[in-house]
């Protein structure tokens, strides 16, 4: 649906509605991650977290869609790079409803 939205101090990576379920995205890129619960704290702390709720309630104002639930997500884009650069690989870590 919209991909950085801004508004006042706040701003949103992605936003997707599937399935009745409108999802506010935040997208973080790391070189390694590991997926412990302690380091997905770390990658949004709570100043974002408000600033997501208050960039939601924007939304919602100013695009009423038919959603049921809310949700926000988070992204990791990884990307391991070992001795030969050519051979860096990429991956994806997708946490629904982290907060």
């Amino acid at each position: 649906m919209a991909t950085n939205f801004r508004r006042r101090s706040c701003e949103i990576d992605i936003i997707a509605l599937r399935h009745g379920v409108l999802s506010f995205v935040e997208v973080k890129y790391r070189r390694c991650f590991t997926s412990e619960r302690a380091t997905i704290d770390n990658l949004v702390c709570a100043r974002k977290r408000r600033a997501m709720r208050k960039g939601a309630d924007f939304f919602c104002v100013e695009f009423p869609v038919g959603y049921e639930v809310i949700r926000f997500d988070l992204a990791v884009v990884c990307l391991w790079v070992g001795d030969d650069k050519k051979k860096a690989r990429g991956r994806l870590f997708y946490y629904p409803g982290v907060f």
